[in-house]
């Protein structure tokens, strides 16, 4: 039963890493899209640009879906955790917030947040998710 705790807890925390990399994906696209559209609205490029951005708006918005899925599919579970726990949960994978960042606006040290982190990702998987 061990094992299967284990692969629970690698599966969870793969999923919440892919949240993290998801957030930070979809504000390079952002950024990249509010960018062209500055530099297409001065320079009024041609038809093929503005192909381009629609085709990395639809790109952001699937990024965006994939994020939410995957956030949706923990919001119900991290109902159960300590208020601490969930902010951490949240901050840091949901919000991409680093580590130090959010000690400091938690006011607690890093060791404190890894381990409330790695004790909330541990309580995930006991819940069977």
């Amino acid at each position: 039963m061990k094992g299967y705790k284990n692969v629970e807890f690698e599966s969870i925390e793969k999923d919440l890493k892919r949240c993290r990399e998801l957030a930070t994906l979809i504000a390079q696209e952002q950024t990249r899209i509010e960018n062209f559209t500055k530099t297409y609205s001065r320079l009024k490029r041609n038809i093929d640009d503005k192909i381009n951005v629609e085709v990395s708006k639809s790109y952001l918005q699937d990024l965006i879906q994939e994020r939410d899925t995957l956030v949706n599919k923990y919001l119900v579970a991290i109902v159960n955790l300590k208020q601490k726990e969930k902010e951490i949960i949240i901050l840091y994978y949901i919000d991409n917030i680093c580590i130090k960042q959010i000690a400091s606006r938690l006011d607690v040290n890093e060791r404190q947040i890894v381990y409330a982190k790695k004790q909330a990702l541990e309580k995930l998987v006991n819940q069977g998710r």
